[in-house]
């Protein structure tokens, strides 16, 4: 998706601890070609946002994200959201709403984590005086999520790879 640089605004809205929000108003000055075709692609780079990120972003439970068209109406919300259930399975729901009409669909994953330790420094990276008197570069959580269905039945197909955010389709199969 790029780089975003945060611009803080004052607002009249709290939101009950630990909730936040974040508004993202896009390409508003410059050609508007340019613009058209920016804000198309930015519109597509959401529309292939996958529920499986918040597998692995320990913080977030739930995104959302509406489209607006030029006249600031609601085009469609798309609603990502995770729910933890017994024995380490996950439900993830994909909820969108366009056009007065609603699709739902849910996933279901057994989460595996694990802290690998005793990890050496990364030779193309600097790190904090924080970072190297706590060590933390030696530590790093490794998250497996495996698909399976409704009745807990694991799903043998391809699985995506995940650095922070989706790597690419890598071909992995687990068996």
């Amino acid at each position: 998706m790029g780089m975003i640089s945060p611009v803080w605004e004052d607002i009249n809205e709290e939101l009950a601890s630990p909730l936040s929000r974040i508004t993202l108003f896009l390409h508003e000055t410059g050609n508007q070609d340019t613009l058209t075709k920016q804000r198309e692609t930015t519109l597509q780079q959401f529309r292939e946002l996958q529920d499986t990120i918040l597998l692995f972003m320990k913080n977030l439970k739930k995104i959302e994200i509406a489209m607006y068209d030029e006249k600031d109406q609601i085009t469609s919300t798309t609603i990502f959201s995770m729910d933890h259930e017994a024995n380490d399975r996950v439900s993830l729901r994909k909820r969108i709403l366009q056009n007065g009409q609603t699709q739902d669909h849910r996933r279901y994953y057994n989460v595996t984590k694990h802290m690998a330790e005793r990890l050496p420094k990364n030779e193309n990276r600097t790190y904090s005086e924080v970072e190297e008197a706590t060590r933390a570069y030696a530590k790093a959580e490794v998250v497996l999520a495996f698909p399976l269905t409704h009745d807990s039945i694991p799903i043998i197909e391809p699985q995506d790879v995940f650095a922070f955010l989706p790597i690419r389709h890598m071909g992995f199969t687990v068996k």
